[in-house]
């Protein structure tokens, strides 16, 4: 029995008459796909349209958390820090960021909730915080190394201490030039607190040789005479 043949499939192919003038011919072709164009153009309009209507949408909505913070900054305690005041400012921005909590504003929020909350001595939440802030921001984003200063001084705050040198250790790598004093004193002075005297003098005097006005230099020889001290007692 041979190969059964597969007869090919006919298809309509719209001709035009040979002697068909172009502009005859054109409106003929215009007829026949002018709903294939009109579709085509209608599709492209509504994709265009969902897109300036997102971003419209988008702006609108950065604008509204903007301008709400705004509020909410009104209640920070610039004159009084007490505890009220921080409790004040921590109850509004914590209702903000639950209405705004995807916007940029909402990464302000959440840094400046945490150092309310750090001051308050609610180190957990203040860490939690700035966790979330920096789990949405990229290393390069320029609010980076606030965020790592902000873990900086929660870690250390909570005990942990070795997280806090590597925040530290991150800050003199992407926290520019001023930071080296700030970063070299606070490793120096866990250093000194461990009785790591040796490691703590290296770093106050790498403190003293960097540029910057934080901390004094009245502080810094005044601690780095405790570390030459512990090591004067520990040989």
């Amino acid at each position: 029995m041979g190969t059964k043949k597969i007869k090919p499939v006919k298809t309509m192919k719209r001709s035009l008459p040979p002697d068909m003038e172009f502009s005859e011919s054109l409106k003929y072709w215009l007829e026949i796909y002018s709903r294939h164009l009109i579709a085509g153009v209608v599709i492209v309009l509504l994709v265009v349209a969902s897109i300036l209507g997102y971003q419209y949408h988008q702006r609108n909505k950065e604008m509204r958390a903007h301008d709400a913070y705004a509020v909410v900054l009104n209640t920070w305690p610039w004159e009084s820090p007490e505890a009220v005041g921080w409790e004040r400012f921590i109850a509004v921005s914590s209702e903000f960021l639950q209405e705004h909590g995807s916007t940029k504003a909402a990464l302000h929020a959440r840094l400046d909730l945490a150092r309310a909350h750090y001051a308050m001595g609610n180190y957990d939440e203040a860490h939690g915080l700035a966790m979330e802030a920096a789990a949405k921001i990229s290393d390069r984003h320029p609010m980076k190394p606030l965020v790592v200063y902000q873990l900086a001084l929660i870690s250390r705050q909570m005990g942990m201490v070795d997280e806090a040198v590597a925040h530290w250790q991150s800050l003199q790598r992407t926290g520019g030039p001023g930071m080296q004093r700030e970063a070299h004193w606070q490793i120096a002075r866990i250093h000194l607190e461990r009785q790591n005297f040796e490691e703590a003098l290296e770093h106050f005097q790498r403190a003293l040789d960097s540029r910057g006005e934080y901390p004094r230099e009245e502080l810094i020889r005044q601690e780095l005479a405790a570390a030459q001290a512990g090591v004067g007692g520990a040989s």
